[in-house]
């Protein structure tokens, strides 16, 4: 295997190791919205993945169906929103840090 090839290999290596971190940092950052003057509360992962759902007994309560149903999709929507950020901020974060050994390894 020449020389070339081989620091390639390990180039992706790395790539790959950084990859893998990066999706464990998604998966473990949790984002919280609250919709309805916080009648209902979603928390999801760096991932959009909606971990918890909670919704105040008073809003049960009073038995509007609709109410319930526009602030469920309104929690979702926002917090999706929110998870997308953290995970974009999280990946500047590594791009930023890691940019001079891409650039180093896209001269080479």
């Amino acid at each position: 295997m020449s020389k070339d090839l081989g620091q390639m290999l390990k180039k992706f290596e790395e790539v790959k190791n950084l990859i893998a971190k990066m999706q464990d940092q998604f998966k473990n950052k949790k984002v919280e919205v609250n919709t309805g003057a916080g009648l209902v509360k979603v928390v999801a992962n760096g991932n959009q993945e909606i971990m918890e759902v909670h919704i105040d007994p008073e809003l049960i309560r009073l038995k509007d169906k609709k109410l319930l149903e526009d602030l469920i999709k309104s929690a979702v929507n926002q917090v999706r929103q929110e998870a997308m950020k953290v995970s974009q901020e999280l990946v500047k974060k590594a791009m930023g840090v890691n940019a001079k050994d891409f650039e180093n390894f896209l001269s080479e």
